[in-house]
């Protein structure tokens, strides 16, 4: 599924990466999408490719994971090159009939293809080396400030750590469903558009079931533990900072340097 191979599953490990405050790693993550969109030089590109590199090495990050990732992008990317490719306007390098490549097209194409596969490998980064219940903690903790304006944080915490819990959970179900139509010589995805749509509702309607079934057993075992989200709750394990989460923030901060310099 394309959702799960670019969030990537958390995979425990004694890494430097795991080690950091969820927050830093939320933080750390946001700053580098944001960054990725002042990319203009080729030297740009390339101190944060070797910043990724470190990052992965320092995660302890498996080959599989950042290619699943990017694999998820592919489509998009491939789209979006090729729009800009022929698209562009600039001094033609290639013409055939109406169709024309420039070297304006080719330069953005290949721009906006490396942003976007900075995208997925950060991306992956972050869901590999923080869990689900962390990546909750750290946007609460990151929120929290914005409690003093009345706003739901610890409600917003919650639905993100319950919808990152039951993506997985909805996407094996449909795995599921696919795989039982395939046993019945049943291929959702064979045939014309009308056979395909109608078939897709057959998917659709057990898991739309199914996932209502499961959001009202959760409901019910909440309820049934007295859970209040307006109510300050205690963690076993309580974040905070290290010197290591210091170290990623200077490191990212140098990254920031590098890139305003060049």
């Amino acid at each position: 599924m394309t959702l799960r191979k670019l969030v990537g599953r958390y995979q425990p490990k004694d890494s430097f990466l795991h080690k950091l405050d969820p927050r830093t790693k939320i933080f750390a993550a946001f700053a580098l999408a944001i960054a990725v969109f002042f990319l203009h030089s080729l030297w740009d590109y390339l101190i944060f490719a070797g910043f990724i590199l470190i990052a992965v090495l320092a995660g302890q990050i498996g080959f599989w994971p950042l290619v699943r990732a990017v694999q998820a992008l592919t489509v998009l990317i491939l789209l979006s090159a090729l729009l800009q490719l022929f698209g562009a306007p600039g001094n033609p390098i290639w013409q055939w009939g109406p169709l024309k490549i420039s070297d304006e097209g080719f330069r953005v194409g290949a721009m906006l293809s490396a942003r976007l596969i900075y995208f997925g490998l950060i991306s992956a980064i972050l869901g590999v080396t923080t869990s689900a219940l962390q990546l909750a903690d750290g946007l609460e903790g990151l929120l929290l400030p914005l409690a003093k304006l009345r706003v739901p944080v610890r409600g917003l915490a919650l639905m993100f750590s319950v919808s990152l819990r039951f993506v997985p959970l909805i996407l094996d179900e449909a795995d599921m469903i696919i795989k039982a139509m395939r046993a019945r010589g049943i291929d959702p995805f064979e045939g014309s558009i009308a056979e395909r749509a109608r078939k897709i509702v057959g998917i659709l309607v057990p898991l739309l079931r199914n996932t209502l079934l499961r959001a009202e057993a959760l409901a019910e075992a909440m309820a049934a533990r007295c859970y209040d989200p307006d109510r300050p709750r205690t963690r076993l394990y309580q974040p905070r900072f290290t010197w290591r989460d210091g170290t990623a923030l200077a490191s990212l901060g140098l990254l920031g340097a590098l890139l305003w310099v060049l």
